[in-house]
């Protein structure tokens, strides 16, 4: 775990830091950013090992993200192996939990644990 940095992408304030505080307690680094064109920016920058990703944010959503990515240089050494996970959870579950998509940029069968 140590080292493997995770981009948070949330545009709610509350929801970021709650995701960011956990993920950090668990020993991740993180980036968080409030939109998809900061993740593209931040991607190119310096692509994480894990993507977390709100689906409904304003603007470019996350599925625009998710086939951003796909075709941009900084992911394309793994376009071919290219995970992404899209979770529904049946209620009671809490409704934040049905609207992330977690996306690996690390090649296929090396996916962090979370």
């Amino acid at each position: 775990m140590a080292g493997t940095r995770i981009l948070v992408v949330e545009d709610e304030q509350d929801i970021i830091e709650l995701i960011a505080f956990n993920l950090e307690r668990e020993g991740f680094q993180v980036v968080k950013v409030r939109s998809g064109e900061e993740a593209l920016a931040a991607v190119k920058t310096d692509p994480p090992d894990l993507i977390v990703l709100d689906v409904m944010l304003p603007g470019m959503n996350g599925l625009d993200v998710c086939r951003a990515l796909r075709r941009t240089r900084a992911t394309s050494r793994h376009s071919s192996e290219y995970e992404e996970h899209a979770f529904s959870v049946p209620p009671p579950m809490h409704p934040i939990a049905s609207t992330l998509v977690v996306t690996s940029t690390a090649p296929h069968g090396e996916v962090p644990s979370i």
